[in-house]
């Protein structure tokens, strides 16, 4: 819905939002990260169903495996940003026929890419998380970053979400992305809920 007036005299005309945190008195936009039939790695402010459901690697007899993913929506009106955004997303880490002792971190990063360069805006890393004694895991995970205050996003850059899946452990790993705003899922690789969000904090006055 679009914010009324009551929110200040700075409001963001003609911007959308999904919802406001009148404590806060942020905006939050939810952005849908997939990947397009072209193979393209996006995000969208709707929902649509992936081409792939999932991206995984797999590496036999490389002790560390890892996802890094990017995705890319074009401003198309200069934005405002700043507090916490939180990046909402699935991860599956699978080993054929061996129990795994392995070690994960998720990290995720926004940035501002031009075409040539890539700006950092926030990072953050969440604590390993530990997998023992079984050949199949999946989890979701959230991951909080901080944007600084008034962040300007200007019209014609994208705004990037990367996201990294770093495995130590157990070789022959294979980890799996999930990244379908359709929430589709393929059995033994993402059974649960297969989106990848970012809700987004816009300044609205």
């Amino acid at each position: 819905m679009a914010l009324s007036n009551k929110f200040g005299s700075k409001v963001l005309k003609g911007v959308n939002y999904d919802f406001v945190d009148l404590i806060t008195g942020k905006a939050y936009a939810t952005l849908y990260a997939g990947a397009t039939l072209s193979g393209a790695n996006v995000m969208r402010t709707h929902v649509f169903d992936s081409s792939y459901v999932s991206n995984g690697w797999y590496s036999p007899w490389i002790i560390a495996n890892s996802v890094d993913k990017d995705f890319d929506i074009e401003v198309g009106k200069t934005l405002r940003l700043g507090g916490e955004a939180i990046v909402n997303g699935t991860v599956a880490i699978y080993n054929n026929g061996v129990a795994m002792n392995c070690n994960y971190t998720t990290t995720a990063t926004l940035s501002k890419w031009d075409g040539t360069t890539e700006t950092p805006i926030a990072t953050t890393t969440n604590p390993a998380v530990n997998i023992t004694g079984t050949t199949f895991a999946e989890h979701r995970f959230g991951v909080s970053l901080t944007i600084p205050y008034n962040t300007i996003i200007k019209k014609g850059i994208d705004l990037r979400l990367t996201i990294q899946i770093t495995i130590t452990g157990t070789a022959g790993t294979t980890c799996f992305l999930g990244h379908d705003p359709g929430n589709r899922t393929v059995a033994n690789i993402i059974n649960d809920d297969s989106t990848l969000k970012l809700f987004l904090p816009m300044l609205t006055n």
